[in-house]
């Protein structure tokens, strides 16, 4: 437990310094702004590709992980949207609460991933990244478009061109057609996504940290309860059950595992206020999850790797 710690623990100071930094506005409340915006266009698209690019594609991997971690999400969707409609949570609030139980913070799972298995855990994390964005933002828009009468062709029509505009989606499709083409190396273009790429990780979680804010509780607690269970116990639990059936190597199925057990993505905040769902709420799911990951993530890995051996 305390090597899984001490593994983690580099990851969640950098994003308590980043909590830290905001508060102090240092060094400014406009800088965390253009940071996101650094990353979300130019970092994580460098690293997508890069990874993607030069990744090792086998049907060994790429049928485990999309089986497992796609059945999780779907399972997790299915149990935030059915409880929220078992307890009367009214559409705006259900699909914060959808968001919480589908998404997964794709930095953490990386970060922790590197932590505990180097370079191949980031391999592996990687491939992860580029199987679930895709299909979770798919799924979770469709799903939002459903709860929150969303039916007009023009918001059908906005969301899906802003889909097909994202620069995560587009790095992944183009990293790889760039594998599946033998272009894994292209001189320039890999050395400078490749810098880009490595400054991704630090800043990212710094980011995470600045993004944390300290809302109250009371008026959140049921949904965010309800997404908590979903994203903390029913996603990790699927995928748990999933990689002891198929029989999926120990080192593989805690990196899945690791991404199940992940808080929610940040970026739901911004997808809640374009489609017109509880963006503050959403703001609270985000923060508080993030904040209980701090004891959830290091305690489901720890019981993970000692059912499987690694501990």
């Amino acid at each position: 437990m305390i090597e899984i710690i001490t593994a983690i623990g580099t990851v969640f100071i950098l994003i308590l310094l980043g909590s830290l930094l905001r508060i102090k506005t240092i060094p400014s409340d406009e800088y965390w702004l253009y940071a996101d915006k650094l990353v979300y266009w130019i970092l994580f698209p460098s690293f997508l590709f890069y990874k993607t690019s030069t990744i090792t594609l086998t049907a060994e991997l790429l049928g485990p992980i999309s089986q497992t971690l796609l059945a999780g999400m779907f399972l997790s969707v299915i149990f935030a949207w059915s409880v929220s409609h078992w307890k009367n949570i009214e559409s705006a609030p259900c699909s914060s609460v959808v968001q919480g139980a589908g998404r997964h913070n794709t930095f953490i799972a990386l970060a922790v991933a590197e932590s505990l298995f180097g370079e191949k855990g980031l391999m592996i994390a990687t491939l992860s990244t580029a199987i679930l964005v895709p299909v979770t933002n798919l799924v979770i828009v469709v799903a939002l478009v459903i709860i929150l009468n969303k039916g007009q062709q023009q918001m059908v029509r906005k969301i899906s061109g802003d889909l097909l505009r994202n620069p995560l989606l587009i790095s992944i499709f183009m990293g790889f057609v760039a594998n599946l083409t033998g272009f894994k190396y292209i001189p320039v273009i890999h050395d400078a996504t490749g810098l880009l790429g490595s400054a991704t990780l630090p800043i990212v979680l710094l980011c995470i940290g600045a993004s944390i804010q300290f809302a109250g509780l009371k008026q959140t607690l049921k949904p965010l309860l309800v997404s908590s269970i979903a994203k903390f116990i029913i996603f990790p639990g699927v995928v748990f059950s999933i990689v002891l059936l198929a029989e999926v190597p120990p080192e593989i199925a805690i990196i899945l595992i690791i991404y199940a057990a992940t808080p929610t993505a940040a970026s739901g905040f911004a997808l809640a206020r374009q489609m017109g769902g509880d963006y503050k709420l959403m703001a609270s799911i985000i923060s508080n999850q993030t904040l209980a990951s701090f004891i959830t993530l290091p305690l489901t890995i720890y019981l993970a790797m000692k059912y499987l051996g690694l501990e």
